[in-house]
């Protein structure tokens, strides 16, 4: 697994970004619960290649989805609330924060 879809999993707390289905990691390629990275802006509408842009999700939304604007496409569940996602970047940073403290 690489780093990128081991963060977004981690994000994510292993569930899909689009439909909160608990991800599978090392699975057929096609299988509709497997982990893959999806782009919120996808590349080929001029969205990076970021962390802030990269989500984990599962195959059969990342194939639905396909290069849509999250507001073109209706997913099969809401995604998590704003608050949790701004939980979890909460944590994140105070993470980060007390790693860099440590270093010193």
């Amino acid at each position: 697994m690489n780093w990128r879809l081991r963060t977004a999993l981690r994000k994510s707390n292993g569930r899909c970004h689009w439909c909160a289905v608990t991800l599978i990691v090392g699975v057929d390629e096609t299988h509709p619960q497997r982990a893959t990275i999806d782009h919120v802006v996808p590349r080929s509408r001029g969205g990076r290649d970021a962390v802030g842009n990269r989500v984990a999700s599962c195959f059969a939304c990342n194939q639905a989805k396909a290069n849509k604007l999250p507001e073109q496409w209706t997913p099969p569940r809401p995604p998590p609330a704003r608050a949790e996602w701004a939980r979890a970047a909460s944590m994140l940073l105070h993470r980060r924060w007390e790693a860099l403290g440590s270093m010193r």
